[in-house]
């Protein structure tokens, strides 16, 4: 009732539960066969044909609508360069796969196989990981290569239409790949000028760019992300924060490193810069207004920043922390957990864009501070304190 069969080079056990095979005229002609491995189930057609040189090459066509589940099994039978990614990745939820593959079959002079495949994968709502950030995974990824005893390359091409990190939804990501033995770079070189082209997708209403390394067999990675043109209204209405009549833009850098999989070695510094924007309206500056007696109006409004920011692990750091008007400017540092939870604090002074400041030349260059405020606790709803005229004795 079933042929189990579990090849050497690529041992991963497929029980054969129907299909017809027939030889005719020196060559094997496989029709409609299918395989299952658990809740792993692929249909296909195929061939056997002898080569010239006397070795087989064995050909397969994947039907649309075969589903293999990344198990333990699977990524225990994958070359030894790939095993780590895939179990730092620990993808979850079946994977839609169609598409070619061809085996060169070993034989007394050649004892090692080679392997060609021209795949499609679809994802459908996959996520990375039990309890991880990244879920919701929909989309397709292409990938055409060949492993043989020179080692392993491959070319793809990214295709997701929707995922998830934590509550934040990256849509129309698209972009290049390419696999170089135990390499994965991500984004490539166009045909123009070999100028680098990245995996490029939107978020925020604007323009997410990535490139980098993922070292497959240890799952190290070493990413830089661009956000370009970001909507501040759709930003902070997604952290629940403001109103849909908020204006701005959001532009930031950030190199990335660190395990797939984990978060215990995840490190990045970045940039980011918010221009012409009514910040008054944030329901949090609103509140820093207010305890610097001040009317949030648009004539007094944080209208831009600078942020200089690394991550470490389990919290931001806000390493220089920039935001100012027309009025006043806030100049300060401190920290964002991962339970949402702030901690800052900011020295105030004159604005930069002030008419006083430029007229009182000498006093642009000085440290002077009017007021220090400290910001703690939860994002949604945090305590905001004024403490006065620190240091500004010393400074007059």
């Amino acid at each position: 009732d079933t042929l189990r069969l579990l090849p050497t080079a690529l041992p991963y056990r497929l029980d054969i539960v129907e299909g017809d095979v027939r030889y005719q005229g020196g060559q094997v002609f496989i029709d409609s066969i299918r395989a299952e491995h658990g809740q792993s189930v692929v249909s296909a057609d195929g061939g056997c044909l002898q080569l010239d040189d006397g070795r087989w090459l064995l050909t397969v066509d994947v039907h649309n609508g075969s589903r293999v589940i990344p198990d333990a099994e699977l990524t225990n039978a994958l070359p030894e360069q790939m095993r780590g990614a895939m179990r730092g990745l620990n993808l979850r939820g079946s994977i839609g796969l169609s598409g070619l593959t061809e085996t060169l079959l070993s034989d007394e002079q050649n004892p090692d196989p080679a392997f060609g495949w021209d795949l499609r994968l679809q994802l459908e709502g996959n996520r990375i990981g039990d309890v991880g950030p990244v879920h919701g995974l929909r989309g397709e990824l292409s990938v055409a290569g060949q492993k043989n005893a020179k080692g392993i390359f491959a070319r793809g091409d990214v295709r997701i239409d929707s995922m998830h990190i934590n509550d934040l939804q990256i849509t129309r990501l698209r972009g290049p790949f390419q696999i170089r033995d135990d390499q994965l770079r991500l984004g490539g070189f166009g045909v123009e000028d070999a100028f680098n082209q990245p995996i490029e997708g939107r978020l925020f209403d604007g323009t997410i760019r990535m490139d980098g390394n993922v070292k497959l067999s240890d799952a190290s990675f070493n990413v830089r992300l661009t956000l370009l043109q970001a909507q501040v209204a759709v930003l902070l209405a997604e952290l629940g924060q403001g109103k849909n009549d908020l204006s701005g833009t959001l532009s930031a850098n950030m190199a990335v490193e660190g395990l797939l999989g984990t978060t215990d070695l995840l490190r990045s510094r970045g940039r980011a810069i918010v221009q012409d924007a009514n910040l008054y309206q944030v329901p949090v500056l609103f509140q820093l207004l207010n305890v610097l007696s001040i009317t949030p109006t648009e004539d007094v409004a944080f209208t831009d920043a600078e942020i200089d920011f690394t991550l470490n692990e389990e919290e931001i750091v806000f390493d220089d922390l920039k935001l100012w008007g027309s009025l006043i400017a806030l100049y300060g540092g401190g920290t964002l957990d991962r339970r949402r939870q702030l901690d800052l604090v900011f020295n105030t002074r004159v604005s930069p864009r002030n008419t006083f400041t430029r007229i009182i030349r000498p006093l642009i260059d000085q440290r002077y501070t009017l007021w220090t405020i400290d910001v703690k606790g939860p994002l949604d709803d945090p305590t905001i304190e004024r403490r006065s005229l620190d240091a500004v004795g010393e400074n007059l």
